[in-house]
């Protein structure tokens, strides 16, 4: 899997939970950038990333995913 596929996998599920254009979603997008990126959207997020992906984040791996890029890096990681 590369990187590029879990971008383009994961900027629809970032721009429909926090309810932004899927244009403007990025590997730059965080809860900076977001303004409904909160820590409900956060657990959200990761929910629906381990749904997609068929993986299981580990908590130290969930706290560090602080933007789309480092989601990216984490399902890349979790798919080995």
């Amino acid at each position: 899997m590369q990187a590029s596929e879990v971008l383009q996998r994961t900027r629809p599920i970032v721009a429909l939970l926090f309810n932004v254009d899927e244009a403007s979603v990025t590997e730059e997008s965080a809860p900076k950038t977001i303004e409904a990126w909160d820590s409900l959207g956060h657990l959200n997020l990761v929910l629906e990333l381990e749904r997609e992906f068929e993986i299981s984040l580990p908590p130290e791996v969930v706290e560090k995913l602080d933007s789309v890029g480092a989601v990216v890096r984490a399902v890349l990681a979790a798919k080995g």
